[in-house]
């Protein structure tokens, strides 16, 4: 899916790991039960998508049957808008796999020219 952004809300400090995430890197990194912890705390801000399906290699101009808007999201409530959160600093992580010490980082990858 082509997408346009558009940020909303100051930017804003994480200040902890949610217990989903931990499950997450529990499961699907193999992290040992309890060893992670977050050692750089990332800067988010939210961001909703603005224009979807819009191809981003169309020039300064493109159509839609569908209303386009810059200013409100696209999707619906339930859907909280289609919002993403976007690291303005990224996320580090330490976790261990069989006591071998593990740092990961998590971040945005926007290439660009789209």
């Amino acid at each position: 899916m082509y997408v346009r952004g558009q940020s909303f809300r100051a930017a804003h400090n994480v200040l902890a790991l949610g217990p989903n995430f931990v499950a997450w890197m529990e499961s699907s990194m193999s992290a040992d039960a309890g060893s992670v912890v977050m050692t750089e705390h990332p800067i988010i801000c939210d961001a909703n998508v603005v224009c979807p399906n819009q191809n981003p290699n169309s020039g300064s101009s493109n159509s839609s049957n569908e209303p386009i808007s810059f200013e409100s999201g696209a999707g619906s409530l339930e859907s909280t808008y289609f919002k993403t959160m976007i690291f303005l600093k990224p996320l580090v992580v330490r976790y261990t796999i069989e006591g071998t010490t593990t740092y990961r980082y998590f971040t945005n990858n926007f290439e660009g020219n789209t």
